[in-house]
């Protein structure tokens, strides 16, 4: 529904799925795994994106599932508890360990 992959705008990209709010009034997607409701504390351009950097107002924990990992470019699906998504994990943390070195 968003990123183009239905080709919904604007306020047609909210009637697919629950939708509510939390603190700060954004949409939240009610059965999403995990949400969480931040306040933008700064936006900075980096290359051709922006990184929005925010403090967390309230979190919203929904059904448990599996969940959406991006590790290393791709983006796949991860089963809490999986061999699978353990070894991501580690290897997240490894790089980000060695970033900060």
């Amino acid at each position: 529904m968003f990123a183009g992959r239905t080709g919904a705008q604007s306020e047609a990209r909210f009637q697919l799925g629950a939708w509510g709010t939390l603190t700060t009034g954004a949409p939240v997607l009610t059965t999403a795994v995990v949400a969480l409701d931040c306040r933008i504390l700064e936006i900075k351009a980096v290359a051709s994106h922006n990184v929005i950097f925010g403090a967390i107002e309230a979190i919203h924990m929904g059904p448990a599932g599996p969940a959406l990992v991006y590790h290393d470019r791709p983006i796949s699906g991860c089963e809490a508890g999986s061999v699978r998504c353990a070894r991501r994990r580690a290897a997240y943390c490894r790089e980000s360990s060695e970033l900060r070195s």
